[in-house]
């Protein structure tokens, strides 16, 4: 390996770790406030995401078309549901997703 792939290893590295980091906090944080069940297993749904995200990006360069992002969001919205705490599911249910504040639904900045 030279001298600029492993450069290149080390950027990619430190990306998918910080992005971990960071996924990982927000969950730890929605089990810490109960938005989680106890039992959840915070650094593996921060992986399974990450994986999930990269093989849709994959499949959509590929196919060059969003289904693969579509679906793959669909299945980690029904992943994540699976590990919701008692009752918050139907919190989530009566809040319309063009209404929920940042605490509720948390997304990407949009560009204007």
């Amino acid at each position: 390996m030279g001298e600029g792939e492993r450069e290149l290893a080390c950027v990619t590295r430190k990306f998918f770790v910080a992005w971990h980091a960071m996924i990982l906090g927000l969950l730890e944080e929605a089990k810490g406030g109960g938005s989680l069940k106890e039992d959840a297993d915070v650094s593996a749904l921060s992986h399974l995401i990450i994986s999930s995200i990269e093989g849709a990006l994959i499949l959509y360069r590929v196919l060059a078309e969003p289904e693969p992002l579509e679906k793959t969001r669909d299945a980690l919205k029904l992943v994540i549901s699976l590990h919701r705490a008692e009752g918050e599911e139907q919190q989530r249910e009566n809040v319309p997703e063009r209404t929920r504040t940042k605490s509720q639904f948390r997304e990407a900045p949009h560009d204007t």
